[in-house]
């Protein structure tokens, strides 16, 4: 017989991985016998956490005669036993369990690279917008301002307008009208149905804040008198803005949306009015002469898409309304101006800084610039002042500050503030440096 160190040769069954053999040295006998075990037909049960095997020998071929009358000594029948316990057994269900969780891995690991890219497209998908709401206010601001002096010209030349059946202008000449010295008034009478129309470009005034004010002359009257008004649909609510008198009192509605003022308005009197819408407060605001009037919170905004801007006429509901008076220097803005604005706006008269290169020019909110003789300019307290010299009869002078009394402080107090450094010169006798501020 062939002497090898080999004690057993083991196969294992298909559904373990590797193939594993076990190696065992035993001490040299005066006989080896080589054994051939195979494991086959194996199947793993869980009973009670014990795992059982069922192990089978190959039949062997036919021992010789002396072979057969050998019988193996104890010890070499324990180590038989020892190392058929040693055989490493590898089961169908604990490759599965792997198989399984190497899927599991691979699914999480799929899902989460899913989630990551769905979650990048959401974020950065640009948000979508619908044109039946605002939500904030424009941040461009858009102006119109008519002067009214003899012309429909809008100061910027976009809103120019229209005179609507003959309506005219106060005279040239006139004295005590309007309020400003120079220039005109627009002119209106009620039952002739005149007013003033600026029907292109289109001013949207729809979810924005905006400011309306304008200078009027009014006539009493027990019907309402239109000042100024935008209607896209008559019956709509939030649809169609109209500033009119109601009662002698000023009255502002988007439709089913109003405030009305509280202090009467009367007769050979200039008065400043204002409307404020406030977008982001939410709020309606009526000035009469710089004060507020009126006040009305969680107010919906004008939503209005289209339809002229009429001034002097105002459309309410079924019925159009229109002025009778005088109305001049009308400002709309899209903007929500200030109470110090407003009151600025209202009783400052006229603003002279003095400064070059257009000294003589008011940069007040009625534009009444004034003219100058013989003076000269100097850096003084801020920027540059006129310098007055009487041996040169230096003067300045405005025109229309006497119609004072024809307007908001008639009957009331008023003032007149201004920088001045009076000094002695022995060449040309006394001058005055007037610095700032009239």
């Amino acid at each position: 017989m062939m002497c090898v160190d080999k004690l057993f040769d083991r196969r294992i069954s298909q559904s373990a991985r590797p193939q594993i053999e076990v190696y065992q040295q035993k001490p040299i006998s005066t006989l080896e016998i080589s054994k051939n075990i195979r494991i086959h037909n194996l199947k793993e049960t869980n009973n009670n956490n014990q795992h059982h095997s069922k192990i089978s020998s190959s039949p062997t071929p036919p021992l010789s005669s002396h072979m057969q009358k050998y019988i193996p000594t104890n010890q070499e029948q324990a180590l038989i036993s020892s190392n058929l316990h040693q055989i490493p057994i590898v089961s169908k269900w604990s490759t599965r369990k792997k198989m399984i969780v190497g899927i599991s891995t691979s699914l999480f690991i799929v899902t989460i690279i899913t989630v990551s890219i769905v979650l990048g497209i959401l974020l950065t998908k640009p948000k979508e917008t619908t044109s039946t709401t605002t939500t904030t206010a424009s941040a461009v601001n858009v102006s119109a301002y008519w002067t009214f002096d003899n012309t429909i010209a809008d100061s910027y030349d976009v809103y120019n307008g229209q005179l609507m059946n003959s309506a005219g202008y106060t005279p040239a000449a006139s004295t005590n009208l309007p309020y400003v010295g120079h220039g005109q008034a627009l002119n209106l009478v009620a039952t002739s149905n005149q007013s003033f129309l600026i029907s292109t470009p289109f001013f949207n005034l729809s979810y924005t804040s905006f400011t309306i004010e304008a200078w009027i002359y009014y006539s009493p009257s027990t019907s309402d008198r239109g000042i100024v008004g935008q209607c896209q649909c008559a019956g709509c609510a939030n649809q169609c803005f109209y500033l009119i008198i109601r009662n002698n009192r000023l009255y502002v509605d988007f439709t089913s949306n109003y405030l009305s003022g509280s202090t009467i308005i009367s007769t050979t009197y200039w008065y400043h009015i204002a409307f404020v819408y406030n977008y982001e407060t939410r709020q309606q605001i009526l000035y009469l002469n710089g004060i507020q009037d009126a006040i009305k919170s969680n107010a919906q905004p004008y939503q209005g898409q289209n339809g002229s801007i009429h001034i002097g006429s105002a459309q309410a509901y079924s019925t159009t309304n229109f002025f009778n008076g005088y109305i001049d220097n009308v400002a709309l803005t899209t903007r929500a101006k200030s109470s110090t604005e407003i009151l600025c706006d209202a009783s400052l008269m006229v603003y002279y800084s003095f400064d070059f290169p257009n000294p003589t020019v008011d940069n007040g909110p009625n534009g009444l610039d004034g003219t100058s003789s013989s003076i000269a300019t100097a850096a003084r307290r801020v920027n540059e002042a006129m310098r007055f010299l009487r041996a040169s009869s230096s003067y300045f002078r405005v025109y229309g500050i006497y119609q004072i009394s024809y307007g908001v402080t008639n009957g009331k107090p008023f003032s007149i503030a201004l920088w001045i450094n009076p000094a002695l010169n022995q060449q040309y006798g006394n001058y005055l440096d007037v610095w700032d501020n009239y």
